[in-house]
């Protein structure tokens, strides 16, 4: 049913937003703007070193903005844009920091950046560190650098903007104040690996250390001395060679320029994979007196036969099975045995897992024969009034008909009966509860379709000349439970649209099939898209019969479920009013 429009009315919504403005949180000072480097790799307390920045190290301003750059040396543990630089750096509990000196025991400290470039640090002197001995430093790894400081802050001294530069040293012994540049390598956690066949397997995240090294290798050893070879952190790696049954500690060592870091030793016993049990052991009674055994093979490599052993004994057992079953013989009635049986292997490991079951000889078989019939079946077509499968979006065409959203499964999947009868209006169909097997099968049946109100066509080839509406049908099941394995084949006509003595062709009418459910035996397809605005009187659309859809010979045995997207041209000619028509639907 269609109901040609006379106005179209639209309806806006007006939306809204308001912004909130977000007050800035205070974090984490920055890390250091980059690294300092030192001339020389190693030296003691007399031992002259120049220290340079990286190219266009800057601080803020020139010293009259009171902005000032001082030298350092401090605990690695320290935070340095945490420091506070008045006359030297605060010293935080617990930890050592001091300004450095040059080698006439001068400390580099309040010198004023460049006013010119602005803020760049130059003149940076030749340092020792000869003024530490003594100075209550001990043994370990420090961070020397340099510093900007404001002294506008809040806090007169602290960070200027995230500009300061470091680098690593560590001392070896306080009192003459050897030193090398770097750090040993941090802490390794290692996390325990998968033992394998003469391996051990680590995953990609078993080498953990805070912070990385990048300087640094690393080497996986093994005790007993086995193996020992680079490995990568971040990256998995097999340790192969070992051998199957013995206990191994792995321990993965970082070494650098400074030292060497080992990690915690984690145990790894590699051995053969295990074989793959045997499922599915079954015994069954037969003449002899004996039993019929079966079982399925193991996954993965096949065995080369099994071993069958009865307990208590018969002749012949331990019995040697090529495949998955084995008939045996001679069992004493009413005794229960134990069955096992076990998978034999060319290559070690050589024997899998043992399956077993019981089994008593009951005597004599008794047999009843049972028949049944199978009826001749039907191919039936039905339908469930106000029910839709879920259908795809569809784009707006050249022609004019608008895109369409998709349809989403009705949430009703049970509906109302349809009527029957030759006109609609009819009584309701009595075998509606047993769909989709009614018995015997109601012709014919008829759902309503209301497609709404056209819509004028503006655009495209037909502008000005059509409305368009579209909706879908009521879902059609069809029901094969024939033996034949016969194809079907579901096709649809639409009639002639009549609103009194105004009509036009149900040429007009056309739509994309769409199965939405069927059977995992059936192979059904759907009937090919039939476009109304492909328009010669009545040489396109639904006014000829139309496939919507086709079961293949051999696979139409089951249930099928049927939608269609319906699209439909009104030609303007039409009185206005409301038109219907009939869509037959036919299985055949």
């Amino acid at each position: 049913m269609i109901r040609k429009p006379i106005k179209l009315a639209l309806v806006g919504a007006a939306l809204s937003a308001s912004a909130v403005m977000l007050a800035p949180t205070s974090g984490a000072f920055a890390a250091a703007e980059g690294p300092a480097t030192l001339s020389v790799s190693s030296g003691t307390a007399t031992t002259a070193f120049n220290m340079t920045l990286p190219a266009g190290a800057a601080c803020t301003g020139g010293g009259a903005a009171g902005y000032r750059w001082d030298t350092f040396i401090a605990s690695s543990s320290i935070d340095v844009g945490t420091l506070v630089f008045t006359d030297g750096p605060n010293v935080p509990p617990g930890t050592f920091t001091s300004v450095l000196t040059d080698t006439f025991g001068t400390e580099v400290k309040q010198k004023f950046p460049s006013a010119s470039p602005a803020g760049l640090i130059s003149g940076i002197p030749q340092m020792n560190f000869n003024s530490l001995v003594g100075s209550g430093i001990t043994s370990g790894t420090y961070k020397v650098g340099v510093f900007c400081s404001n002294l506008n802050a809040a806090t007169p001294g602290s960070l200027d903007a995230g500009h300061y530069w470091e680098k690593l040293i560590t001392v070896t012994d306080a009192s003459t104040m050897t030193w090398s540049a770097g750090a040993v390598p941090p802490a390794i956690t290692l996390a325990a690996p998968t033992s394998g066949d003469g391996t051990c397997a680590f995953a990609a995240g078993a080498i953990t250390t805070t912070p990385a090294d990048p300087a640094a290798t690393y080497a996986a050893t093994t005790v007993p001395a086995t193996v020992s070879t680079p490995v990568t952190p971040g990256t998995a790696f097999t340790l192969t060679g070992l051998t199957n049954g013995t206990a191994y500690t792995v321990t993965v060592t970082a070494t650098n320029s400074v030292g060497s870091t080992p990690s915690n030793g984690v145990a790894c016993s590699p051995n053969f994979a295990a074989r793959p049990p045997i499922t599915g052991l079954t015994a069954s009674q037969i003449s002899g007196p004996g039993v019929h055994l079966t079982w399925v093979a193991p996954t993965g490599t096949a065995p080369t036969n099994y071993t069958v052993v009865f307990t208590p004994s018969v002749a012949g057992s331990p019995f040697t099975a090529p495949g998955t079953t084995l008939d045996v013989t001679g069992l004493t009635d009413g005794t229960p045995y134990s069955i096992a049986v076990t998978a034999n292997y060319a290559a070690a490991p050589t024997t899998g897992p043992t399956a077993t079951t019981s089994f008593t000889y009951a005597g004599a078989i008794i047999i009843q024969d049972l028949t049944v019939v199978r009826p001749a079946g039907a191919l039936i077509l039905t339908q469930r009034c106000g029910v839709n499968g879920a259908l795809p979006a569809e784009p707006a065409t050249a022609a004019g008909f608008p895109a369409t959203a998709a349809v989403v499964a009705s949430a009703d999947q049970t509906g109302t009966a349809p009527t029957t009868g030759a006109a609609p209006g009819g009584p309701a169909d009595p075998q509606f509860p047993a769909y989709p097997f009614p018995s015997p099968a109601t012709y014919p049946t008829h759902c309503g379709v209301n497609l709404g109100t056209g819509s004028f066509i503006t655009t495209g080839a037909l502008a000005g000349q059509y409305y368009s509406a579209s909706g879908f049908i009521n879902e059609v099941t069809v029901s094969d439970n024939r033996d034949t394995g016969a194809a079907w084949t579901v096709n649809g006509t639409m009639g002639t649209f009549t609103n009194g003595s105004s009509t036009f062709s149900g040429s007009r009418l056309g739509w994309s099939p769409k199965v939405t459910n069927t059977t995992p035996t059936q192979v059904v397809t759907a009937g090919p898209v039939i476009d109304p605005s492909v328009t010669n009187d009545n040489t396109s659309g639904l006014g000829t019969a139309r496939v919507l859809a086709t079961a293949t010979a051999g696979s139409a045995t089951g249930i099928a479920e049927l939608d269609a997207r319906l699209k439909l041209l009104i030609p303007v000619t039409a009185a206005t009013g409301t038109f219907t028509g009939a869509l037959s639907l036919s299985a055949i």
